[in-house]
């Protein structure tokens, strides 16, 4: 059995890590020097994001899934379950987020392009914290098993062998993957900011911010079906995962199209 992160797996992070960071960043000042929009939008964006996802939805979630009660125990034993509870839980509390920020802010959102400008202040933080910061840490991880050897690195570190174990094993295009789903989570955040926008700035299309949950909950319905083996497991199952998560942000993305046409 191999002892050390493979050079690929290393590569692999590294190329997740730059696009995490860099694909926020790229759009931020893109967008900002077009449109010669104000930064508020964008902070507001940003702000949701650490309030109603970083915050609220996982201090809920911890108590839902981590505390010790009967609601719990039947989460963790009845997959289906598990994964409605994830789907709900995540796009409930992000969207409500959009909803209240834009309508609280209102007039800082006059235009599309300002709603889009919110999509990259929350999705830029969420890639920078999931995508950047997690792959950051996890090529520092590697690095301290490749230099000290793992066997030495556990001796000091003991409850780190399932990380990085997790770390030695994993095949190095999953890193590469953790990469593609970011930007595909971050092209979601900029159709919800149209559609929840569309529904916040003309009452008559309300009905878009219940169709935007619904959208966001389908979503992210494959990965957690994928994370209970509901469909067993194996590099068959993940690339097609990723098939599907594509074909369905790329329908999403084509509405979103639709919608900003049709209602603006």
């Amino acid at each position: 059995m191999t002892s050390q992160v493979s050079i690929f797996s290393l590569i692999c992070m590294g190329v997740t890590a730059i696009i995490c960071l860099l694909l926020p960043v790229t759009f931020l000042f893109i967008w900002k020097l077009k449109y010669q929009l104000s930064f508020k939008p964008m902070c507001i964006g940003a702000g949701i994001y650490l309030i109603f996802s970083f915050f609220l939805e996982s201090l809920f979630t911890s108590y839902i899934l981590y505390t010790p009660h009967a609601l719990s125990d039947y989460l963790w034993e009845h997959s289906f379950a598990y994964v409605l509870y994830g789907c709900l839980s995540a796009s409930l509390f992000q969207d409500i987020g959009y909803f209240f920020a834009m309508k609280k802010f209102q007039s800082d959102f006059p235009t599309q392009s300002h709603a889009l400008f919110f999509g990259i202040g929350f999705g830029g933080l969420e890639m920078l914290f999931l995508g950047f910061i997690s792959m950051w840490s996890a090529l520092s991880l590697s690095f301290s098993i490749n230099s000290s050897g793992l066997a030495s690195y556990l001796e000091t570190f003991p409850d780190m062998q399932s990380a990085a174990l997790s770390l030695i094993n994993s095949p190095a295009y999953l890193f590469l993957l953790t990469g593609y789903e970011r930007i595909l989570i971050f092209i979601l955040r900029l159709d919800l900011s149209i559609f929840i926008y569309t529904a916040v700035s003309k009452k008559k299309y309300l009905f878009l911010f219940p169709t935007a949950i619904l959208l966001h909950a389908l979503f992210l319905l494959p990965t957690l079906l994928s994370q209970r083996a509901v469909f067993g497991t194996g590099n068959e199952i993940t690339f097609i995962i990723e098939g599907v998560l594509t074909i369905f942000i790329s329908f999403i993305t084509l509405f979103t199209f639709w919608v900003s046409k049709k209602f603006s």
